[in-house]
């Protein structure tokens, strides 16, 4: 069934490979998706993909909230500490919220993991149907610091030490 997607943190590394999937997922064939960009439709990292794209930025209440358009389903893959604009913003209109959060909310630097808490239980108390994802890694490029360079170290010797 055809739906209205409005998803922020789309040109980032997890938000491509989100668009990469939905794009070929036949589930979501007919469903819209727009998708917030600081650069709007300048924004190259978006161009390939069978989207809508509008100007906005996650952080600001006004900027959201004019390119929001009542979408029935709101996915953040951008910041975490981007949830109460966002929720400010589409209240009364998103059906479902799709957030992608941070195991740091378990993290020993308290200050931070509060405010990921925090920002949870503001998706959890909004009224809104909701999913908090928390993945734990997210791998798959060059620069994502873990998981390439052990493969790059794989390449490079045949013996690896335990």
């Amino acid at each position: 069934m055809p739906q209205r997607i409005f998803i922020t943190g789309a040109g980032g590394k997890t938000g491509r490979a989100f668009l990469r999937r939905a794009s070929e997922d036949p589930d979501l064939s007919g469903s819209s998706m727009t998708c917030l960009s600081r650069r709007g439709t300048g924004d190259p990292t978006l161009n390939a993909f069978p989207v809508r794209i509008v100007q906005g930025d996650a952080g600001e209440v006004e900027s959201l909230t004019a390119a929001y358009s009542g979408e029935e389903i709101v996915i953040n893959i951008s910041s975490i500490f981007h949830v109460p604009t966002i929720l400010e913003a589409v209240q009364g209109s998103a059906r479902r919220f799709i957030v992608v959060s941070s195991t740091g909310v378990f993290s020993k630097y308290r200050e931070n993991a509060a405010e990921i808490a925090r920002c949870e239980e503001m998706v959890r108390s909004s009224g809104i149907d909701y999913t908090i994802l928390r993945p734990t890694m997210i791998y798959g490029t060059r620069d994502d610091r873990n998981i390439s360079r052990l493969i790059e170290l794989v390449r490079r010797h045949s013996i690896l030490p335990i």
